[in-house]
């Protein structure tokens, strides 16, 4: 059991939920997940940038051409495969959305609370309250416009794809 998380030590012993092939297959997952996006990111490096893909046509020579088919076949059979499944999509997306909307309400009552709380001890700490304030506000407004546009490009995203 060295170099076992905790976690991975109490689950099994007192919930039954955690078994040995739980984390093989979650390590393979988050193994996937990072070899798909650094492919990822290497494509956008080269479709975005000319010279990655002129040291690519450099290299590979007549491969490079190809392999460009290859992968854009990959992802237009990818495309075409997700767009089925556009309110499974539209579900999570929304499912994310109310997540998000619930910490923004569980933080704003909070800081609610603690300013109407404050606002009894006024009379002693004002002006330190009064910058805790403005220093809440300030540092939760950038997660606020964030949240609204993401919201927004995704539903237009979301509905762009419904109609399709």
């Amino acid at each position: 059991e060295a170099g076992l998380p905790p976690w991975a030590i109490y689950m099994p012993m007192y919930t039954g939920l955690y078994r040995r092939w739980m984390r093989i297959i979650m390590c393979g997952i988050i193994v996937l997940i990072s070899c798909v996006s650094m492919l990822l990111g290497f494509y956008d490096l080269y479709t975005r940038i000319p010279a990655v893909r002129a040291l690519l046509k450099q290299v590979l020579g007549p491969l490079n051409s190809k392999l460009e088919e290859l992968v854009i076949v990959r992802f237009s059979v990818l495309l075409a495969w997700l767009l089925p499944y556009n309110t499974i999509c539209r579900r999570c997306w929304h499912a994310i959305v109310a997540c998000m909307e619930g910490c923004r309400w569980f933080f704003v009552s909070a800081v609610w609370a603690l300013s109407s709380a404050a606002s009894a001890v006024n009379t002693f700490l004002g002006p330190t309250i009064s910058a805790l304030w403005l220093a809440v506000s300030i540092l939760f407004e950038p997660f606020c416009i964030v949240l609204a546009a993401t919201r927004t490009a995704m539903d237009g995203v979301l509905d762009a794809l419904a109609s399709v």
